[in-house]
């Protein structure tokens, strides 16, 4: 609410109206002042009011060097092996005013899994946060587009999980909820390999190496995307392996004596 407070201003001399009534130009140029005085007042007490309501300059940092953290650690995660981020869901509620462009949106996470998860977010207000698990945390950025970067390695299993990365976009003065469960962040399938070869089978997949002798190895992956490399006295083979939740790629390698190359056979299991 706007509160005016105006005098009335008269001015000495003035100069008598059209019709001879000096009353009459005292009175015009009166009210006149009166509204210059009220128009002005109230622009005034609107700059005010609206200047408490804008943010920082970008990048909306909360204490300084966020933005340049979170922006390496979002990149890193971006380009080495990851799983796909569930987005944030977003819920009925709205304000009560309409949001203007400088109003925030309101973010809720909900950490459902076994252990404490690292976010990070990349955008008009880059944030950092850690939520233990069981707990929630409610926090409020610029409206705008984010990447979204999720460090799990602090989570137990022997399959290390990956980190998980994502995109969305936030609305001014829009609620949104994300609620991450043990399966989110711990999707895994498997992959068999039977080795035939008559020999040892090497097999490496994600950076790590595996031997098999005659018989079968099965490799717990988390979700994702790999080439895996498989090499025998005969000679090397590639496959890609696309693994998602509960899913088994089967292999059976064995060697093509006469063309001194490896044969395969791809299967998936259930």
């Amino acid at each position: 609410m706007v509160l005016l407070y105006i005098k009335q201003i008269t001015a000495k001399n003035i100069t008598p109206d059209i019709k001879g009534n000096p009353d009459g130009g005292q009175h015009r140029i009166s009210m006149w002042l009166c509204f210059s005085v009220a128009v002005a007042s109230l622009q005034l007490s609107l700059t005010a009011c609206s200047s408490t309501q804008l943010s920082p300059p970008p990048p909306y940092e909360i204490t300084p060097g966020d933005a340049s953290k979170v922006k390496d650690v979002v990149d890193n995660i971006r380009a080495r092996q990851h799983s796909v981020a569930p987005p944030f869901a977003p819920s009925t509620f709205l304000w009560f005013f309409s949001p203007t462009i400088d109003s925030a949106a309101t973010l809720t996470i909900n950490n459902e899994t076994e252990c404490k998860l690292g976010f990070y977010f990349k955008g008009p207000s880059p944030r950092q946060l850690g939520i233990a698990s069981g707990q929630s945390q409610t926090l409020n950025v610029a409206e705008g587009r984010y990447e979204i970067a999720i460090d799990n390695r602090l989570c137990p299993g022997q399959v290390r999980p990956h980190p998980l990365y994502g995109e969305d976009v936030f609305t001014a003065g829009h609620a949104y909820t994300l609620s991450l469960s043990q399966q989110d962040i711990g999707k895994a399938g498997k992959f068999a390999v039977k080795n035939d070869t008559g020999g040892t089978l090497t097999v490496e997949v994600d950076g790590t190496y595996h031997k098999v002798d005659q018989g079968s190895l099965t490799i717990d992956l988390p979700q994702g995307t790999y080439i895996a490399t498989l090499m025998a006295r005969c000679g090397t083979k590639t496959l890609k392996l696309e693994v998602t939740q509960g899913s088994q790629h089967e292999s059976r390698i064995w060697c093509v004596t006469h063309k001194g190359v490896i044969g395969s056979e791809e299967g998936q299991g259930k």
